[in-house]
C-alpha cells in the first residue's frame, strides 16, 4: 500500500532501472526466477532482458518508481508467434507500486493484439501465493503443476490468458511509441 508522502511514477524500461531491480528484487522473485533461468547472476538476468528489448522486437515493458528508485517491472514479450510470456519482478517496495501498472494493463494487452497474440503465458513458484492471486485477478486460469519445474526441484504453476485466434497482422507501430513502453523480443520468464 501507497503511504502519505510516497510518490511514485511508471516510464519506459530502461537498462540502469532494471539492472537495479535485478540486483534488488525481493527474496521471492529472486528464487523464482534463479530456478528457471540458467544462470544465478542478476547481471546476466538484466542482459538478457536488455538485450532482449529491441527496435524489431515484439513487445512492451515498464518500470514503476518509489520515491525515485526502480521499485518493479511488468511486460510482455512474444515467445513465438501468438503466444506471449507475462514478466513482472520488483523490490520490496513493489507492493507500493503494483497499482501504476493498472493504466497499462489495457494498453499491453491490445498491443499483444494488434502483434497476433491470442495466448499469454505465466509460470509461478507454487509457493508465491501473492502472484497467484494477482494472475487469477488479470483473468488468468491456473493450467498446470509443471512438476521439479525449477532447478532446485521445485514445482511452478502454469498460468495462462486467451483471446479469440485473431488474422496474424503485422503492427507499422514501435512499443517505444506507445505511451513509453518499451519493446522486448524475449527474455526470461520472470513472474508476478
Amino acid at each position: 500500500m501507497m503511504r502519505v508522502g510516497d510518490r511514485c511514477s511508471i516510464e519506459a524500461m530502461e537498462w540502469l532501472a532494471l539492472e537495479f531491480l535485478c540486483f534488488n528484487m525481493r527474496a521471492i522473485d529472486r528464487h523464482e526466477i534463479s530456478n528457471m533461468l540458467p544462470s544465478h547472476n542478476p547481471l546476466e538476468w538484466a542482459a538478457m532482458i536488455n538485450q532482449a528489448c529491441g527496435r524489431d522486437g515484439k513487445g512492451v515493458a515498464w518500470i514503476a518508481r518509489h520515491n525515485g528508485r526502480p521499485a518493479a517491472t511488468l511486460g510482455v514479450f512474444e515467445q513465438y508467434p501468438c503466444c506471449w510470456q507475462l514478466f513482472s519482478f520488483g523490490t520490496d517496495a513493489y507492493p507500493r507500486v503494483l497499482t501504476q501498472f493498472s493504466p497499462k494493463m489495457e494498453l499491453m494487452w491490445q498491443y499483444a493484439r494488434d502483434h497476433g497474440m491470442h495466448r499469454v503465458e505465466c509460470k509461478s513458484h507454487v509457493d508465491h501465493k501473492t502472484g497467484h492471486t494477482l494472475l487469477r485477478i488479470l483473468g488468468f486460469t491456473k493450467e498446470a503443476t509443471l512438476r521439479m519445474y525449477g532447478s532446485d526441484g521445485a514445482d511452478y504453476l502454469q498460468y495462462s490468458r486467451l483471446w479469440p485466434k485473431l488474422p496474424r497482422t503485422t503492427a507499422k507501430s514501435d512499443a517505444r511509441h506507445v505511451e513509453g513502453g518499451t519493446t522486448v523480443t524475449g527474455g526470461p520468464e520472470a513472474v508476478i
